[in-house]
């Protein structure tokens, strides 16, 4: 009923944040807390490829959250990547599978996909192959 015609005249289509706008992002909100020297906002805008600017804001709350947690003085990048998995792929699951034909199986899996995402153009790049289940997936 919201989207019903007449209610909203005009749509404005806001594409998802280019290599330069992720970088702006993640500088303007990396600047709002306390990083080590190894966070580069460059090296995260490469890695962040489809991300909006409010998963780009979640992922470095939730680095930060996770940080604070740990009584750590500052973000690194080992929480970002860490909050890059959170966000794109959802919690992980505690354990893996405790059959190793399954883990095997789900190995090859993801794999194949890293293979074709490997091999088609214009892919999304790669940023991590894993076995660990999160959300609905095995890997």
């Amino acid at each position: 009923a919201l989207l019903r015609p007449g209610r909203f005249d005009v749509e404005i289509q806001v594409p998802w944040p280019d290599l330069k706008g992720r970088i702006e992002i993640f500088s303007h909100y990396l600047s709002k807390i306390k990083t080590d020297v190894d966070v580069n906002a460059e090296a995260l805008a490469k890695s962040t490829v489809g991300f909006s600017g409010a998963e780009i804001e979640n992922m470095i709350n939730q680095a930060a959250l996770k940080a604070a947690s740990d009584n750590k003085p500052s973000v690194d990048m080992h929480y970002l990547d860490m909050a890059h998995d959170f966000v794109r792929m959802g919690p992980a699951r505690k354990a893996l599978p405790t059959d190793k034909d399954t883990n095997l199986n789900t190995a090859y899996h993801e794999a194949g996909h890293a293979l074709v995402a490997y091999f088609t153009k214009d892919s999304v790049p790669l940023h991590k192959v894993t076995i660990i289940p999160r959300g609905q997936a095995l890997g």
